[in-house]
């Protein structure tokens, strides 16, 4: 096994929006990169709107380019090419929040890290602020390592374990673990965070 350094982040993530959950793709103790899709949140009214507010701009730039036209044989004054304009970019800001609004139903791991707890379940119905998933980067010192399955046995995550190395001990908390991964060896993979004794390494 080895001991790894790693910057330490925590956060627990939730929504700006009110919706019902349509999938967790994550479960406790999952290591997950930054930018990986955590939770879905359903969108159908908000892809509603998008059609909608897609519409509209197609609507106003129509008009505004008919509006130019005009303009050029001089049968459209300056007021009716400035109301045009204004049209549009109303017609785009909309459209741009739609758009956000569809992104926030994407709940995405800001940081390479472990998901330490989920707090809702498919179906679930969430508020703007709700807690989703609480997340925790790597730790200040971590051990990796193989394991086979007789090893593994008795074994959980979030559990707590001595350690040993060259006459300094402590104590590690399992953050990842997987059995026989390894279609040779037949040996998984063990990752356990440094809780105490971690200053002596």
């Amino acid at each position: 096994g080895a001991v790894l350094a790693l910057p330490w982040l925590a956060g627990t993530l939730a929504t700006r929006l009110a919706a019902s959950v349509r999938k967790v793709h994550v479960t406790e103790g999952q290591h997950v990169g930054a930018g990986a899709l955590l939770v879905s949140l359903s969108d159908e009214d908000l892809q509603g709107g998008l059609r909608a507010a897609e519409t509209a701009v197609a609507a106003a730039t129509t008009q505004a380019k008919r509006i130019e036209n005009l303009a050029k044989q001089n049968a459209a004054i300056q007021a009716e090419m400035d109301q045009a304009n204004v049209q549009l970019a109303q017609a785009n800001a909309a459209l741009a929040g739609v758009k956000a609004n569809i992104g926030y139903t994407q709940i995405r791991a800001p940081f390479s890290g472990v998901v330490q707890a989920r707090r809702v379940n498919e179906g679930d119905f969430v508020g703007p602020g709700m807690p989703l998933v609480e997340m925790e980067g790597h730790g200040a010192l971590e051990f990796t390592g193989s394991i086979s399955e007789s090893e593994a046995k008795g074994l959980k995550i979030g559990q707590s374990l001595p350690f040993e190395v060259e006459g300094k001990t402590g104590l590690a908390q399992i953050i990842g673990l997987s059995t026989g991964g390894d279609p040779i060896s037949h040996r998984g993979a063990i990752r356990a965070r440094i809780t105490k004794g971690g200053e002596a390494l």
